[in-house]
């Protein structure tokens, strides 16, 4: 994969071969494409209305999570914990009420290289119960089996709200609202006052 900044400087040398004519349109796309925000995702109780039957829903709090167009986590200990690439984001973050009645949060992680076309994803989870501490799990599904390369899609897109949202209720987490046995913690946190990304 071509990086944006390799890319956009392609773009531009090419840019000096075309006639004059041609140049200001081209630039003035060029300078909007780099200076254009990453993808935002939908966000808000309605984008991801997941609910197992008599399950676990979901509301979609990624928005309350955002300044700018960066997604900070609520746990920066777990957040610098995580095994990750040369790029590490918050792609989506949760809340849920398990069946304690324990307001649970969940952040979705994506780590990957910038020559990979497709990354790891990681869910971060608070343990609820009236504890702070939050642990990372890695989620095989939702990544590339490719390590090295990232060239092997996903079993389940991660950047599918809808997809995302039925693996987590249906696969991840179990009735109750705890994390179904089989998915180990690979990194363990307690919160900040701080919110940090």
């Amino acid at each position: 994969m071509v990086k944006s900044s390799n890319l956009a400087f392609i773009v531009l040398l090419s840019l000096f071969s075309a006639p004059a004519s041609a140049r200001e349109g081209a630039m003035d796309a060029l300078i909007g494409a780099c200076a254009a925000p990453a993808p935002v995702f939908e966000a808000g109780p309605s984008a991801v209305p997941a609910r197992a039957e008599g399950g676990i829903s979901l509301q979609d709090i990624t928005s309350q999570s955002t300044s700018g167009y960066e997604v900070f986590s609520a746990y920066p200990g777990l957040y610098r914990a995580i095994p990750s690439m040369e790029n590490l984001r918050i792609l989506k973050v949760f809340r849920y009420t398990d069946a304690r009645g324990e307001e649970r949060r969940l952040e979705v992680y994506y780590t990957g290289g910038d020559w990979m076309r497709y990354g790891l994803v990681y869910f971060g989870i608070n343990s609820g119960g009236g504890s702070d501490k939050a642990d990372a799990y890695f989620i095989a599904d939702l990544s590339t089996a490719d390590r090295e390369g990232g060239a092997v899609p996903p079993a389940v897109n991660p950047f599918k709200d809808r997809e995302l949202a039925d693996f987590i209720t249906a696969r991840f987490l179990d009735r109750e609202g705890g994390v179904v046995p089989g998915f180990a913690s690979v990194a363990s946190s307690m919160p900040s006052a701080k919110s940090s990304r």
